[in-house]
């Protein structure tokens, strides 16, 4: 029972730790700078290769290479954006190599446009954490039912002497 208590709690902590540091990894951003005219852009992202961008909306946001910003206009900034690896109805997701990059979008005024950036390895270790919590919190639970249920019963004893 000692040994399903420890392993329960080590399985709590790991939970926590691997939810702490991945909530702390995420970044979440929402400042968009009118480049010119109907045009916002982001903060430049400078990634060192493997960051994952999710943007909140699935339609008119690009991620263009910051080389070719000044190039960019309605009728060529499909040609000129990076393909996402994943667009579903509610947003898009990017995996980004070295370089520095926007993400563009066309409005008349202030986008309310979320978008959410981590690098790809920190995310991977802090969810093997939370993972490794999960199962080491199930596997504590199992011994300490195993530990109550084949616990040796106390025997009382109704002899005289």
């Amino acid at each position: 029972m000692i040994i399903g208590t420890i392993i329960f709690i080590l399985g709590i902590i790991l939970f926590g730790v691997g939810t702490y540091l991945s909530g702390s990894s995420i970044i979440k951003v929402n400042k968009w700078y009118n480049y010119k005219a109907d045009i916002w852009i982001s903060n430049e992202i400078n990634s060192t290769g493997g960051e994952i961008i999710i943007v909140n909306v699935s339609k008119n946001i690009y991620l263009i290479n910051s080389t070719e910003l000044g190039l960019i206009n309605k009728s060529n900034i499909k040609s000129m954006s990076q393909n996402s690896i994943a667009n579903t109805s509610t947003g898009l997701t990017f995996i980004i190599q070295k370089g520095s990059y926007y993400l563009v979008t066309f409005s008349n005024s202030t986008p309310s446009i979320y978008y959410y950036y981590a690098h790809e390895s920190s995310l991977l270790i802090n969810g093997l954490i939370l993972f490794l919590g999960i199962i080491f919190g199930i596997v504590g639970i199992i011994i300490l039912i195993i530990g109550l249920v084949l616990k040796p019963k106390k025997v009382i004893s109704n002899e005289i002497k």
